[in-house]
Formats: C-alpha cells, structure tokens, sequence
C-alpha cells in the first residue's frame, strides 16, 4: 500500500469516528442544551404562574441552538417559543376576575402548540416523539405527566 492509500484509510476512519460517535463519546460534537420539554398542562393551579413567570421563562432564539445535529431539540424548542407567545397574549387581559376565560385561551395555546410540534415531529423522519405517538386525552395527559415544570413556578422546583 502506498502513502497515499494509507493517509485516505486514516482520513476515512477519523471521519467515520468524529461523525458516528455519540456526542458524549465525541469532545468535538456539540452537546444538547437542556431544554425543559413538555411543556406542563394549564390548570387552575398554575396558572398563576404561567402569566406571572412568563417573561422570566427562557425563550430559545435559533442562533443559540446548534445547527448541527438536534433537530428533535429545535423542535421542541418551536413549540416551547410559539406557547410562550400565546400565553403573553392570553396572560395580557389575566386578573383573579377572569381566570375562566384565560385558562380556556392558555388551555387552548397548549394544545395548538404540542399538536403543531407533533405535525412537525410527523414530517421528518425519526422517531417521534412518544406522545404524539398517541391520539386525544392519551396524547395530552403523556405530555403532562413528561412535564419537568408541570407548576410553571420560576425557578423550577428542584427534583
């Protein structure tokens, strides 16, 4: 084998390992940054906490995610970014006096949210999501009970 041959076999296999080698296993990939998803169903109990912690919740914009690898956590992140508008314009009208109409707003954004996040998770193909693997109340009560921060209280509790 010549020198030629033998430098092209160490490129391919130094290529094969920094490109097929978990990002754990691999200092120069990027790590996934944390992001709190699902987001917690509204209820009477938090939501509170949704429209007084909204603008100390995190918001993602796109050039603080990596462009490589992820795609699933730029998703989850769409959805969390798109809610978070909804609830400031449902949480804009919020007093004790009408908690009703703006649960019924904040309730309804949830669900427009996962069920745009589910369409997205559907048109690429990986795996999805698990919830959205399911249909209705199945659907929803998985994304509850996967929510980190189900009481929307800032900071999260510890767990």
């Amino acid at each position: 084998m010549d020198l030629m041959g033998s430098l092209r076999g160490s490129w391919v296999v130094a290529l094969l390992l920094f490109c097929c080698v978990p990002a754990e296993g691999n200092p120069l990939a990027p790590t996934a940054p944390h992001v709190p998803f699902p987001p917690g169903r509204p209820h009477s109990s938090n939501l509170n906490s949704i429209c007084t912690h909204g603008p100390h919740r995190p918001r993602y914009p796109k050039d603080s995610l990596p462009t490589n690898f992820f795609s699933y956590i730029h998703r989850q992140v769409d959805a969390i970014n798109r809610l978070e508008e909804s609830y400031q314009v449902c949480c804009k009208v919020y007093t004790p006096q009408n908690t009703d109409s703006t649960l019924s707003c904040v309730s309804k954004a949830w669900l427009d949210a996962l069920t745009l996040y589910c369409e997205d998770e559907f048109s690429v193909k990986t795996k999805v999501y698990e919830c959205c693997g399911y249909e209705g109340e199945a659907m929803w009560s998985c994304f509850a009970r996967r929510a980190p921060n189900p009481s929307y209280l800032h900071p999260p509790p510890k767990q």
